[in-house]
């Protein structure tokens, strides 16, 4: 009993002790959340009043963190902050991470339907951008039922314009004429029925009726003089229609005004093909080197959001069905308890059986067939950047008057651009220990289309001594002559 005495105040002063604890970590964890909900607030303002993305990552990723764990009490800022977030995450172009908080944020249980339609109008932004419209269009046609739940016209308006564009991109000319009309019908926003002239301006040059393209496009462009989309269309109207001068004259506009890379690579096609009469041949090949420079920052782009519209993709397949999830947990959740220990038997019962039953010929098979699916995806795979890597090739050969122009004091200013646009192969050439002159000799005959003699010539080479040469540089590289130019190939497509 003293014993019991002595040790009582301690346990009592140990209570008092972690009760204190406890309420520094609520006041903690509450100051946090106020915090945090503070970041939602000004985002919402930044966006409201000035249409900017919120720029600090680290304190937006911090408030997303924090409204994680109390989620279920804050249903509406935690969505909320999922969507600033993937905004910001967009702008600095981490499209997967940036897709994953969009769909987090329609995934949660909150009500707030107008930042849900804005997640769904980012995420079909991002299958259009890698040619997916069909899914473009079903992402475009959930923002317009979050919109319509949210009561905001104006906003469901422009996801029907989405829409049309989606339709228009898949041909589909009836449906987005349908939609397009709607939206004429039932709206009165000025600048709603400008974009409405717009997407009809795109929809007619998809669909190759260009002087229809041209005439809504011009209607468009006498509200926004400047506006490069429209401008963009012209010119590719207006090169379709072989008319060269106004082609060329709005390409320019384009190069002039536009930010959006995109247009900029369009317009370099333009001038390259349309005004090749009026320029040099010099500045031929820097629209030709700086367009490829551009094909290169968009292929890299629409990688990773291609990894984006992936990860959209899965989460549809395995999307659940939340509420009825929750009424089916919350009738059985009685049974549950009763039942949590037979049920945890027959659990490992099935497992034992399971284990049992998948014989080692079963997994031989299967590792098998995922080998052949490997192979196969990765051989497709190959094939297409060999096929990239052709069209390369046959963009430098057709490139006017090349023969003439590649004499040896320019060539190293050649061997830069093919090097460049052959994926960097002369670079790799190089640790097989070729010199300089052995290198340029490989970059010619990847490019292919030029004889022994003008072989010869470029690289300052006895004309005799080429075939000799060859079959010297072939041997460095591990092949003979006759298959140089394959080896070169998988050199340039496959990954060191």
């Amino acid at each position: 009993m003293s014993c019991l005495r002595t040790i009582a105040p301690d346990i009592v002063a140990m209570k008092k002790l972690l009760l204190a604890i406890l309420s520094a970590l609520c006041l903690l964890s509450c100051s946090r959340v106020e915090e945090a909900k503070k970041v939602v607030a000004v985002a919402e303002a930044m966006r409201f009043k000035y249409d900017k993305v919120y720029p600090d990552s680290t304190e937006i990723a911090e408030a997303a963190k924090v409204l994680k764990q109390v989620r279920w009490f804050y249903p509406t800022d935690y969505t909320a902050v999922n969507y600033y977030y993937g905004r910001h995450l967009l702008e600095c172009g981490d499209y997967a991470n940036a897709m994953t908080c969009f769909i987090t944020a329609v995934t949660s249980h909150s009500n707030n339907y107008n930042i849900k339609g804005r997640c769904y109008c980012n995420m079909g932004l991002l299958c259009r951008k890698v040619g997916n419209y069909k899914l473009a269009y079903q992402m475009y046609a959930y923002s317009h039922d979050c919109f319509k739940q949210a009561y905001d016209t104006i906003a469901v308006m422009y996801a029907k314009d989405d829409m049309a564009f989606a339709l228009a991109k898949m041909h589909k000319k009836n449906e987005c004429i349908k939609v397009l009309n709607s939206v004429t019908d039932s709206c009165n926003d000025e600048k709603v029925l400008k974009h409405t002239k717009l997407i009809r301006a795109i929809m007619y040059r998809n669909l190759e009726q260009y002087d229809s393209s041209i005439i809504y496009a011009n209607e468009y462009l006498k509200y926004n003089p400047e506006e490069t989309s429209a401008l963009l269309v012209k010119a590719l109207s207006f090169s379709y229609l072989k008319i060269k001068d106004s082609a060329v004259y709005y390409a320019k506009q384009v190069m002039d005004n536009s930010k959006f890379q995109d247009d900029i690579e369009s317009a370099y096609y333009i001038l390259q093909h349309d005004d090749a009469e009026q320029i040099s041949k010099d500045s031929i090949n820097a629209l030709a080197a700086d367009r490829m420079d551009m094909r290169k920052l968009l292929g890299v782009r629409e990688m990773k959001i291609a990894q984006a519209v992936l990860l959209l993709e899965q989460d549809l397949n395995r999307k659940p069905n939340y509420p009825l999830i929750i009424i089916i947990a919350s009738a059985l959740t009685a049974f549950i308890v009763v039942t949590a220990i037979t049920a945890k038997r027959i659990r490992k019962k099935q497992k034992r059986l399971k284990h049992e039953q998948l014989s080692v010929e079963e997994r031989q098979k299967k590792l098998e067939r995922d080998a052949a699916i490997y192979e196969r995806q990765r051989n497709e795979h190959l094939s297409k950047l060999k096929m990239q890597l052709e069209d390369t090739c046959r963009a430098i050969r057709e490139t006017q008057d090349l023969k003439n122009t590649m004499k040896w004091e320019i060539f190293d200013e050649m061997c830069a651009v093919a090097d460049l646009r052959l994926m960097n192969i002369a670079t790799r050439l190089k640790s097989f220990g070729l010199n300089e002159r052995e290198v340029r000799l490989c970059v010619l005959v990847m490019i292919d289309g030029f004889s022994g003699k003008e072989i010869a010539q470029n690289i300052n080479y006895a004309e005799s001594g080429i075939r000799s040469l060859k079959s010297k540089t072939a041997k460095k590289i591990g092949t003979d002559s006759k298959n140089l130019r394959k080896t070169l190939q998988n050199i340039a497509i496959i990954p060191d």
